[in-house]
């Protein structure tokens, strides 16, 4: 049996889904009426073997009518198994979970009058692919200032267009990637060194102050994603004449005693 890929495929109607995996921001989808959305991320680097929770919030989304209700909401999906190298498409692959709204939730909702927003978790299992020793078990860490001054550092890499240093910080990620794929080391490497020379040569970086950057708690604490304060991700590059700019979203947590990039 070869190498296993996971896959989370997502359906949503009328609402917004924001769905966690073992803690980690896996995916945000708005559907607005009239327009469903799905997605269909692998999501080996985030999974933690016999325990995995998934953590869904649904929210309303704007109609011409004003936000959507609980009961326009539609969200159901599942988490598939294939094998490396099989052709991945919707609704093949070995289903190991199904997901959809709670039965008990929907009752719940209706006996109380309740609306949207509402949360509800699954749990799966799986094998071969377990990350728990940085999602579950490690450390947290609870240092805001050493957090921000390592985003000023990736910052100043950026800035002075250092694709060495840059891909030097992100080498726990390299490390991830290969782990959970099951692909060599120095493939992951360039690919990751290519996506970071892009960005550098894409042209000036938006500044970045202290004040600038957003902490966001992820696997409790374990790792956090450094951000700017708008939401959007801490290194980007100034809008081009269409509006459109380059951006590299950062998970940081301890690694060897000092703070990397780790997703």
């Amino acid at each position: 049996m070869g190498h296993p890929i996971y896959h989370l495929e997502v359906n949503v109607e009328r609402c917004r889904a924001d769905v966690r995996l073992n803690g980690f921001p896996i995916l945000s989808l708005a559907a607005p009426p009239g327009v469903p959305a799905t997605f269909a991320p692998p999501i080996n680097p985030w999974l933690v073997g016999e325990l995995n929770i998934l953590d869904v919030t649904l929210s309303s989304v704007d109609e011409p009518g004003g936000p959507t209700s609980f009961s326009d909401a539609r969200f159901s999906g599942s988490v598939r198994r294939f094998e490396k190298g099989d052709v991945v498409a919707p609704g093949e692959g070995t289903r190991v979970a199904e997901l959809g709204i709670p039965s008990e939730l929907i009752e719940e909702v209706r006996e109380q009058g309740l609306e949207l927003p509402q949360a509800f978790t699954h749990v799966f299992e799986n094998d071969v692919i377990d990350f728990s020793d940085e999602l579950s078990d490690a450390a947290p860490l609870d240092d805001p200032g050493a957090l921000v001054d390592y985003a000023l550092r990736l910052d100043e890499l950026a800035t002075r267009g250092d694709v060495g240093g840059l891909l030097a910080e992100h080498e726990p990620k390299v490390r991830a990637w290969v782990r959970a794929y099951d692909e060599p080391y120095d493939a992951f490497a360039q690919s990751l060194r290519d996506e970071l020379a892009a960005f550098v040569a894409a042209g000036p970086k938006e500044p970045l102050d202290r004040s600038d950057v957003e902490l966001v708690s992820c696997c409790g604490g374990r790792i956090w994603e450094l951000r700017r304060r708008d939401g959007e991700a801490l290194l980007r590059t100034e809008p081009d004449s269409e509006g459109a700019r380059m951006q590299l979203p950062i998970y940081a947590a301890m690694r060897d005693g000092r703070l990397r990039v780790v997703r």
